[in-house]
């Protein structure tokens, strides 16, 4: 089963940025989620970013198959 993994990023000039990607298991979703506040807080502290993320949510979403017995 395959995971989904978002991170919506919320930025100090109100603009926000939501990025994703597909991870193979649970557990590498999460350890990529527990990576998030480190990463946010080395873009913060670098002074060549002038704009500067305020807030962030990150989680996994197990991905399930659509249904496929009903016409669209």
């Amino acid at each position: 089963m395959s995971y989904a993994l978002f991170v919506v990023l919320l930025f100090l000039n109100n603009t926000s940025e939501i990025m994703g990607g597909v991870v193979p298991s649970l557990a590498m979703c999460e350890e990529r989620v527990a990576q998030v506040s480190a990463k946010v807080e080395a873009y913060n502290a670098d002074a060549n970013n002038p704009i500067k993320i305020t807030g962030f949510v990150a989680g996994c979403k197990k991905l399930e198959k659509a249904p496929q017995d009903h016409a669209v």
